[in-house]
């Protein structure tokens, strides 16, 4: 939060997270690059491609995650909250970092999303191949992280039923994630 933040102090209209642990390809940065040309107000997600390196337990706890994040947007404009992939537009992200102040950590991707679905940031994925490296090492701290993950959620569901009317209204017209191929 506080890097996209210096980066648009510093005047950048957009900035790239990609996860630190070697599971993604910087051979992909250019089509993310690409596609926000294309659409400068709107997030640039990965959508994960996975192999075989995933764990089940891993695999089932994204789609977890995926349905709450339904729930909490009433729609299905999220298609993966997890992954660590993404090109912010600064203008848009940047305001609804301050005013929702996002978990940190692994709690940031997920929650980030839901806020930016929220302020009616449009969501644009791209298919992004995911591994596991053998020798990779994982940040997430598996008490501490689920804990402040499921807080996070706790505070979005209720934050949710505030703005009921308002998704409501939104999602007569729908709004949904658009995969790019």
């Amino acid at each position: 939060m506080s890097g996209l933040a210096a980066a648009f102090d510093a005047g950048y209209s957009h900035a790239l997270q990609i996860d630190a642990d070697g599971q993604h390809s910087s051979a992909d940065i250019p089509r993310f690059v690409s596609l926000a040309s294309m659409y400068p107000e709107a997030i640039i997600c990965g959508k994960p491609v996975f192999d075989d390196s995933i764990s089940k337990l891993r695999y089932y706890a994204r789609h977890i995650t995926l349905f709450i994040s339904w729930l909490e947007t009433l729609s299905t404009a999220i298609e993966d909250p997890m992954c660590g992939f993404r090109l912010y537009p600064l203008s848009q992200v940047v305001p609804v970092i301050e005013s929702g102040k996002p978990g940190k950590r692994m709690a940031f991707d997920p929650e980030i999303l839901v806020r930016s679905a929220w302020a009616g940031i449009e969501l644009y994925y791209i298919p992004v191949d995911v591994r596991y490296p053998e020798d990779g090492r994982s940040h997430f701290r598996y008490v501490r992280d689920n804990l402040e993950i499921s807080w996070m959620h706790t505070v979005l569901i209720i934050g949710m039923l505030v703005r009921l009317p308002r998704l409501l209204a939104r999602g007569r017209r729908g709004q949904k994630g658009r995969m790019i191929e």
